[in-house]
């Protein structure tokens, strides 16, 4: 499942796929290198650059996890889940802007699941986590 293609960013910004509007124009490395003023959008540049984030950079995660938690929420809302791993940047920003996720994911769940929504943990493999194929199964064709 691509969620970053999902159209959770700003409609009028072209993302690298084709589609407008995806996710991953506000949430990918290369946006939040380039709204940080990174030369490099490598995983490990974007997350160093938020961990020593300036004043000034703290409008641009804060503005990202409001995204992520805006976005999870939709994702929440669609699929009820009984717990979400957050991977990639994700908990990064989480961790860094938690009032900014929390409010927005908050915000947009539906009525019947702001009691119970569900447990929020962070990935063990991080920015790995996509690369890492998973074994082959026997039941896997």
């Amino acid at each position: 499942m691509e969620i970053g293609h999902l159209p959770f960013g700003d409609p009028d910004t072209a993302c690298g796929c084709g589609a407008h509007g995806c996710w991953d124009t506000v949430l990918g490395t290369g946006s939040l290198a380039r709204q940080l003023g990174l030369s490099d959008s490598t995983p490990t540049t974007v997350e160093a650059a938020i961990n020593r984030a300036t004043p000034r950079d703290v409008p641009v995660i804060e503005a990202a996890a409001a995204s992520l938690g805006r976005g999870l929420a939709g994702l929440i809302n669609t699929t009820d889940p009984d717990i979400v791993t957050l991977g990639g940047i994700g908990p990064l920003l989480r961790s860094h802007s938690p009032a900014a996720f929390e409010a927005a994911l908050m915000r947009g769940l539906m009525g019947c699941l702001r009691d119970d929504c569900p447990r929020i943990v962070s990935g063990e493999l991080g920015f790995d986590a996509a690369s890492i194929a998973p074994q082959k199964s026997p039941w896997m064709r």
